[in-house]
Formats: C-alpha cells, sequence, structure tokens
C-alpha cells in the first residue's frame, strides 16, 4: 500500500509536472511565437534604421562635400575681396591721375585760349589799323598824285600857251618884218637901197636863232615832263606793287588767323567731347565703385550671416550632442538586469537551440563600421558598428577617430546607436567568440522575452522614440542642407557679379587709358598749336616791320613830293 500510495503519489507528481511542463511548453511556444514576431518586426525597424543610416551616411558626404565647396567659396571670395581691393586702389589712383591730367589740360586750354584769343585779337586790330592807315596814305598819295599830274598838265598848258604867244609873237614879227620889208621896198626908191642880201641874212639867221631857241626850249620841257611822268609812273607801279604784297601778306594773315581760330575750335570740340568722356568714364567709376561697395556690404553681411549661422549650428550640435550623452548615460544606468551576462540553464539552452532552428538568419548589415552622424568639426564622437559586443558598447572608453582633414582625438562616452539596442546591447557576447554574434543576441531577446515581457515592450517604446527623435533630426538636418546650398548659391551668384564687375572694372580701366592717351595727344596738339601761334606771332611781327618800312617809304614820297 505504501508502495503504491508513493507510486500513486510519484505518479500525480509526474502528471503535475508533465501538466506544468506541458503548460510551460505551451507558454513557451505562445512566447516565442511572440517573440519571433517582435524579432520580425525589429528586424524591420532595424532595416529600416540602416537604411535610414546610409540615407543619413549619404546626406553628411553631401553635406561634407558642400561644406568643402563652401570653403573654397569662402577663399575665392576672399581672393576677389583682395582683388576688389586692388582695383579700388588701382582706380582711385587713376582717378587722381585723370584729375591731374585735366586739370593741366584745363589750365592749358585756359591758357591757349586767353593767349591766343587776345593775341590774334590784338594782331588782327593791329593789322586792321595798318590796313586802314595804308589805305589812307594810298589815297593821301593818289591825291597828290592827281594833284601833280594835274598841275603838271596846267604847266603844260601855260607852256603851250606861252609857245603859241611866242607863235603868235613870231608871225607878228614875220608880219612887222614883211611889213618892214616891204616898207624897205618903198623905201629904196626914195633912199639909197640897202643890200638885199645882207636884210635877208639878217632874217635868216634871227629865224633860225629864234627856232633853235624854241626848239630847245621844247625839248627841255618836254624831256623833264616824261621824265616826271616816268618817275610818277614809276612810283605808282611801285605801290601798287607794294599795296599788293601787303594785301597779299594780309590775306595770308588772315588765312592763317582763322585756320588757327578754326584749330582751336577743333581742339575746343575736342576737349569738350574729352571732358564729356571724362563725365561719362567718372559716372562708370562711381557705378562700379557703388556697386563694389554694395557687394562688399553683401558680402559682409553673408560672412555675418554664415558666421552666425555657424555658431547657432556649433551650438545646436553640441548642445544635442550633450543631450544625448545624457540621455545614453541615464539608459545605461538605468539599464535592467537581463541586458546583463547571465548564465544559462539546459532548458533554455534547448529552448534558445530550437527558436534559432525555426528563425531564418538575419542579414548582415550593410553600414561601414564607422559612420559619422554628424560633420568632424562638431566634435562628435565616432559611430560604433551595429556589430559591436556588449562590452564594447558598455563600457567608457576613448576611440581614436581617422579623419582625412585632421585627426582628432575624442575622449567621450560612446553614444549606442538605434540599431545596437538590437544586438550589442541584448547579446553578452565575449571578445572571444564574436562569429556566434547575431545568434547570442537572438537568444538573448528570447531569453529575455521569456522571463518577462515589461522590458522588451519598453525597449520598443524607446527605440521607436529613438527612432522618431532621429527622423526629426534628420528632418532639420535636411533644412539646415537646404540653408546651407541656398547660402552656396548666393555666393556663387554673388562670385559671379563680382567677376562680372571686374571685367566691367577692367573695360573701364582700358577705356580710362584710351581717354588719357587721348588727353596726351590734346596736350601734344596744345603744344604744336601753341607753337604754331608763336611762329603766326613772328610773322605778324615782320609784317608790322614791313608796314613801318612801307611807312617810311610812303612818308619819304610824300616829303619829295611836296618839296
Amino acid at each position: 500500500m505504501e508502495e503504491g500510495q508513493k507510486l500513486s503519489k510519484t505518479e500525480l507528481q509526474h502528471r503535475a509536472t508533465i501538466k506544468k511542463l506541458r503548460q510551460y511548453i505551451a507558454e513557451s511556444t505562445k512566447s516565442q511565437t511572440d517573440a519571433k514576431r517582435r524579432i520580425e518586426n525589429i528586424e524591420k525597424d532595424l532595416s529600416k534604421a540602416e537604411d535610414r543610416a546610409q540615407r543619413f551616411e549619404q546626406a553628411e558626404k553631401r553635406a561634407l562635400s558642400k561644406l568643402n565647396a563652401q570653403a573654397k567659396t569662402e577663399k575665392d571670395l576672399g581672393n576677389v575681396t583682395t582683388e576688389r581691393d586692388n582695383l579700388r586702389a588701382e582706380v582711385a589712383d587713376l582717378n587722381s591721375r585723370l584729375n591731374k591730367a585735366v586739370a593741366r589740360a584745363e589750365a592749358a586750354e585756359r591758357r591757349a585760349q586767353m593767349g591766343s584769343s587776345e593775341a590774334e585779337s590784338r594782331r588782327v586790330a593791329e593789322l586792321k589799323d595798318d590796313l586802314a592807315s595804308a589805305k589812307i596814305e594810298r589815297e593821301i598819295s593818289e591825291e597828290k598824285l592827281r594833284r601833280e599830274i594835274r598841275d603838271l598838265k596846267e604847266f603844260l598848258k601855260g607852256k603851250e600857251s606861252v609857245a603859241e604867244y611866242k607863235r603868235w609873237s613870231f608871225g607878228e614879227n614875220y608880219r612887222c618884218w614883211k611889213v618892214k620889208w616891204k616898207l624897205c621896198g618903198l623905201g629904196q626908191r626914195r633912199y639909197p637901197p640897202v643890200p638885199r642880201a645882207t636884210l635877208k641874212q639878217s632874217f635868216c639867221g634871227k629865224s633860225n636863232d629864234y627856232k633853235r631857241i624854241a626848239r630847245e626850249n621844247w625839248n627841255g620841257i618836254e624831256s623833264s615832263l616824261i621824265s616826271r611822268l616816268a618817275n610818277v609812273e614809276n612810283e605808282r607801279d611801285e605801290f601798287a606793287r607794294r599795296e599788293g604784297d601787303l594785301r597779299r601778306k594780309v590775306r595770308e594773315a588772315n588765312l592763317k588767323s582763322k585756320r588757327i581760330e578754326t584749330e582751336v575750335e577743333n581742339s575746343h570740340e575736342a576737349f569738350q567731347e574729352m571732358e564729356r568722356d571724362l563725365e561719362e568714364s567718372r559716372r562708370e567709376v562711381k557705378k562700379l565703385s557703388q556697386r563694389l561697395l554694395k557687394a562688399e556690404a553683401d558680402l559682409l553681411e553673408a560672412k555675418q550671416t554664415f558666421e552666425t549661422e555657424r555658431e547657432r549650428q556649433d551650438a545646436a550640435w553640441s548642445q544635442r550632442l550633450e543631450e544625448e550623452k545624457s540621455k545614453w548615460h541615464e539608459q545605461l544606468s538605468s539599464s535592467p538586469p537581463y541586458l546583463h551576462p547571465h548564465s544559462e540553464s539546459p532548458m533554455t539552452a534547448n529552448r534558445k537551440s530550437e527558436t534559432l532552428a525555426t528563425m531564418p538568419d538575419r542579414p548582415s548589415s550593410r553600414r561601414s563600421p564607422v559612420l559619422p552622424l554628424f560633420p568632424p568639426g562638431l566634435n562628435t564622437p565616432p559611430r560604433q558598428s551595429s556589430y559591436s559586443s556588449l562590452n564594447s558598447s558598455l563600457c567608457l572608453r576613448h576611440l581614436p577617430h581617422d579623419n582625412s582633414s585632421a585627426s582628432l582625438e575624442i575622449s567621450s562616452v560612446q553614444v549606442l546607436e538605434p540599431e545596437e539596442y538590437f544586438t550589442g546591447a541584448i547579446s553578452p557576447v565575449t571578445p572571444s567568440a564574436p562569429e556566434t554574434h547575431q545568434s547570442k543576441g537572438i537568444n538573448d531577446i528570447v531569453s529575455a522575452s521569456t522571463v518577462a515581457a515589461g522590458p522588451s515592450v519598453q525597449l520598443v517604446e524607446r527605440m521607436s522614440a529613438t527612432v522618431r527623435r532621429l527622423e526629426n533630426e534628420r528632418a532639420a538636418f535636411k533644412d539646415e542642407l537646404v540653408c546651407i546650398t541656398n547660402q552656396r548659391d548666393e555666393a556663387r551668384q554673388e562670385v559671379v557679379a563680382l567677376m562680372k564687375e571686374v571685367e566691367e572694372k577692367r573695360t573701364c580701366d582700358k577705356r580710362i587709358q584710351d581717354l588719357e592717351a587721348a588727353v596726351r595727344d590734346l596736350d601734344e596738339r596744345y603744344q604744336t598749336t601753341l607753337e604754331m601761334l608763336g611762329e603766326k606771332s613772328e610773322l605778324v611781327e615782320e609784317q608790322k616791320a614791313d608796314i613801318q618800312d612801307l611807312k617810311k617809304i610812303y612818308r619819304e614820297l610824300v616829303e619829295s613830293t611836296m618839296k
């Protein structure tokens, strides 16, 4: 009976144990199914997180490239600013030189205008006075010559009247002598005869003497009149020749003065055109200087905006980093006991082996071992691989982070990534067996789920919150990337505008050089004009000397005619 009772008790115990085992197996099967479903969900979330991480990597690379491009743009802007300053100095130098050249040209023009106008007006007035005096003297000399000719004609008329009188007196004498001859013929009858030959001889002698004297007188008068007429004609011809020479010289002087006036007018027009060009170039230089000042102000504003934005981003990232560090420190300090290494029972090991036999292997992560989520310039700790061990995820240590630009030694607590919740933070893998990392992590999840479902739910909630936070950070990072891209585009546009302004400034410099060459040409023309004016003044002096000589000659001629 006792043995039967013992057997019955043993059987009841075995049945109770079998019942408990069956209940436990059913519960474990249900928990395994739930764990499989949660693991599948976790794997999906993990794959999504890996995709997000890859997108974050790509975004980070793009951000780094944009930052490098922005640094290059800043360097180009610095070069352009230096070139702009040099160009501004050159513009100031050219403006000063241009103002000096304009002042010299204006002074030379004023001197040339004053000197040339006064000298020309004075010379023209003197020439007009000389011409008027020459005309008056010519009229006086012509009047004197006409008076002399009239006197000579009157003298000739007087001589002719004298000759007529002498001829008449000779005829009267002849008649007297004829009467006497007749009387003599009558007297021969009364008185003794006078020899006829003697009378005839005396008569012939008297007549011959009279004719000889009259011929000599007439020849003398005629020769003197002819000589005086010849002298008067010669003087008239000489006066006409000198008057023609004087008129020719005056005409040449007038032509030269007109030519000089036309040249002066042309020089005035050229100078006015040069002044217009200079005013235009000054306006262009003023516009360019204003545009340069505006571009400089925009550049300074863009630099200030960039500096403030960078400082704000640095502060924001530093603040986020500190928040993440504090959160992960709190999470590490408040981690549940099942996340730590523990010994496993044979039953648990069997359940793990069965679970692993029914589960497919999760694909390995495609992420790189080191994924810098933030730019290297923000002093962020390096990301840990999704397949790191529990010891490396829970220990506080320093890791070297290799960067292409600089080697930064970062001493900070390592931040756990979202996928590290599912791999490294749950699987207690020792460094001696890294190849069993994935399977042990799944077994630990299964064992943790069998032990208590609460921490796994809390872990999933924390992970979903972390994923949402990462998505928010990704959106903010995208917005910041858009802002940086817009700033980069604006900087490029400013650089293009500055390059265009530099090209315009070079064209203005070339135009200013051309204007300076034109001003030098105008100065040379002014010098040649002044030299020509000097030559003209010498010619005018020579003409004055010739006029003085003509005056002396006319004066001597008048004095000789008056005598």
